[in-house]
């Protein structure tokens, strides 16, 4: 006993184990391991040993967050303050001050990831013990290269691993893990049609090929069918719940409480998600301490521009979590840290909260974010709970948390490998990290500068220069077809911006000029490589934007304009792919308003009955998709057609809807119609040729 130094005395310890609670329990401490447990009491303490007086306070493991992403700010990201080095420091530091000891960051920039591992193991990055995926395996251009990191190069190659053939997956795995990563992360998700996503085989060779290096595979999934491939094919763990309003969500769970594979619901993530544009979420939420100015006006002044019409995520998978605790999955406690308003380290606190509600006892909750997540990252030997031989990884709290879990916020000491740190001293202060006034940017032209001098247009000229633009972009017989849409599509652009400079009140001419800057941003997204067309996403991004502004510009001048109202919405809606997932969260729910103000402003207009229809067709189910809506959407928009342009894209899309309920007579019948207005069009035609191999 002589040679212990650290013994935190007297505490009701509740041990991560699920044991009854030990009352007058001392835990003694050598350098960063626990020697021991006492029960009897004692007196006096030899003079080189340090007391801490736990008497009348209660003490449990170090918590864990086996789900984060340390690379998000979990602000607005509005600005450049939260993603530096300062603001990173502070992060990390909030995992300590809320009394989380280990991390799992479950897919990020790589070499950024594992320097803060080596740093914290150094003992030169004051926070929690780090474990990292490193970057996430997922299909070309799938989720997240073309969602979160679209137009981000360097971390689309630091933070993913593209790969759509079994050998290539295998030998990323293998070069991931001679890096030093702790698990392998794998993305196994669609987004509800939109995107690429992993084959089985793919996602088959990544597990069989971790599990040959000795590392776990943890799967992202969005639905229970997901879910169910990703646990067939060799799964550790599943990363986020599934809904139980979706088909196949029991079996999701009892195949998982059969094979014993961990799952990690993420809560705090769905509820930040469907309360959005909600300002009472911040009531009560207790973020001093915890979360920089920097981080919170950042995240404020997003929630506040979001509006609050969205599908709910919350309570179906809270449904689900209580029929997985009555199955026996075995759940480990992840937030999603990172993503908006789901803070770094104060997330936990949230999640324990939402599983208590979900029906897990304040005991179950605590062991699922200790020892279960430990369990998870293999770590159990050493982590997780508080016992003899485990590292020193601890917490004095003022209050008893089996009570009320909200008491596992009183924190006042927390121990990691044996260091003692005292709560007040890892607090957040108010002046750490403020915003940093910005320089104004310079202003840009509102419209992409227009490559084609030209005199004011008439309406009409304009309206002649866009439907031959369309057919030779949507119909082209070669490359030469192709580029002359284009120059009449700039031709239009051109004189449409000389007649609102001459003009400025004209609201036509405004939406006019929208939909050629619309038009123009579809012609430089498209890629025909066999005559060497290469896609130019920057300037199709301008382009959109162009076409908001002027979409916009034409509902100032005229709140009636329904087309007006509906090209608002489609160029919103397209330039999600671009500003990322931030900006189709707060944006998207006014988007959709905006196609059905359209609707109500002139219901016999097809181009805004086709944009309903795509954004059910597009939207994932559990936000509110629904491809019978979309279905009853593009029949509406055909039979309201007034030109060839407008029936072409009803006929491919209604036949894309077929196609998704398994009617590919139909479906071959819209589109040959649909080559019937354009024979020449590549994607009618690859349509029926795939409608053709089912």
């Amino acid at each position: 006993m002589e040679s212990a130094t650290l013994v935190v005395r007297g505490a009701t310890l509740v041990d991560g184990t699920g044991r009854k609670p030990i009352e007058n329990a001392s835990i003694v401490i050598r350098d960063d391991v626990i020697a021991g447990i006492e029960t009897e009491s004692r007196g006096d303490w030899p003079e080189r040993v340090q007391v801490i007086d736990a008497r009348g306070k209660f003490v449990i493991p170090g918590l864990w967050d086996s789900h984060i992403h340390v690379g998000g700010s979990a602000g607005g990201l509005v600005s450049p303050e939260e993603f530096s080095p300062e603001q990173y420091e502070l992060n990390w530091r909030a995992y300590l001050y809320n009394g989380i000891t280990s991390i799992f960051d479950a897919g990020g920039a790589k070499d950024s990831m594992l320097e803060w591992r080596k740093s914290e193991r150094e003992g030169s990055l004051l926070g929690p013990r780090v474990f990292a995926a490193g970057p996430g395996f997922t299909a070309p251009g799938g989720h997240p290269a073309s969602t979160i990191y679209a137009g981000m190069d360097w971390l689309v190659e630091q933070a993913t691993r593209q790969v759509d053939d079994p050998d290539l997956a295998r030998q990323k795995v293998r070069e991931v893990v001679a890096d030093g990563v702790d698990a392998i992360k794998a993305i196994y998700d669609d987004s509800g049609g939109m995107l690429p996503k992993l084959s089985l085989d793919v996602l088959r060779a990544i597990t069989d090929e971790a599990h040959e290096q000795g590392k776990r595979v943890f799967v992202h999934v969005q639905n229970a069918p997901d879910a169910i491939d990703a646990l067939n094919a060799g799964a550790d763990g599943i990363e986020h719940m599934v809904r139980a309003d979706e088909a196949g969500w029991e079996e999701a769970l009892e195949l998982a409480a059969q094979k014993g594979v961990f799952w990690t619901p993420t809560l705090a993530v769905m509820e930040a998600l469907g309360r959005m544009g909600d300002m009472t979420y911040f009531d009560n939420y207790e973020t001093e301490g915890s979360v920089s100015r920097v981080v919170l006006e950042g995240i404020r002044q997003v929630w506040q521009d979001a509006g609050t019409d969205r599908p709910e995520p919350l309570e179906p998978c809270l449904e689900s979590l209580r029929r997985a605790r009555e199955l026996g999955v075995k759940v480990a406690l992840g937030t999603d840290a990172g993503n908006p308003a789901v803070f770094h380290g104060l997330g936990v606190h949230r999640e324990l909260k939402l599983m208590v509600r979900a029906g897990y006892s304040p005991m179950e909750a605590i062991i699922a974010a200790t020892g279960k997540a430990a369990e998870k990252l293999g770590v159990e030997g050493e982590l997780g709970t508080v016992e003899e031989g485990k590292a020193a990884d601890l917490l004095v709290l003022s209050a008893d948390p089996l009570a009320d879990i909200r008491n596992a916020r009183q924190v006042e000491v927390v121990i990691k490998r044996g260091t003692v740190y005292r709560r007040d001293e890892l607090a957040i202060k108010p002046g750490e990290l403020r915003p940093v006034p910005q320089e104004p940017p310079a202003e840009e032209p509102d419209q992409p500068e227009a490559p084609v001098a030209g005199e004011p247009l008439s309406i009409e000229q304009a309206q002649a220069l866009l439907a031959q633009g369309y057919r030779l972009f949507f119909d082209p017989a070669n490359a030469g077809e192709f580029h002359k849409g284009r120059e009449h599509l700039q031709s239009a652009e051109a004189g449409l911006n000389a007649l609102v400079k001459h003009n400025p009140d004209n609201a036509e001419a405004f939406h006019l000029l929208g939909q050629v800057q619309f038009a123009l941003g579809e012609h430089f997204e498209t890629a025909i490589e066999s005559w060497g067309v290469q896609p130019d996403e920057r300037a199709a991004g301008r382009y959109f934007e162009a076409s908001l502004k002027s979409a916009e510009r034409a509902i100032q001048l005229d709140k009636g304009h329904s087309d007006a109202h509906r090209l608002n919405a489609e160029a919103t809606m397209r330039l999600m792919r671009y500003k990322g997932w931030m900006f189709a969260a707060s944006k998207g729910p006014k988007a959709s308003k905006g196609i059905e103000q359209a609707i109500q402003l002139d219901d016999a207009n097809a181009r805004a009955h086709l944009a309903q229809g795509l954004r059910y067709f597009f939207t994932p189910e559990r936000f509110g998709g629904d491809i019978g809506k979309a279905q009853l959407a593009f029949t509406r928009a055909l039979g309201l057609a007034r030109d060839e342009h407008e029936r072409f894209l009803a006929h491919v899309w209604l036949g894309q809807a077929l196609s998704r309920h398994q009617e590919t007579k139909s479906a071959r019948q819209h589109f040959q119609s649909a080559l019937a207005i354009y024979p020449n069009s590549s994607w009618a035609k690859a349509l029926l040729e795939s409608s053709h191999e089912e």
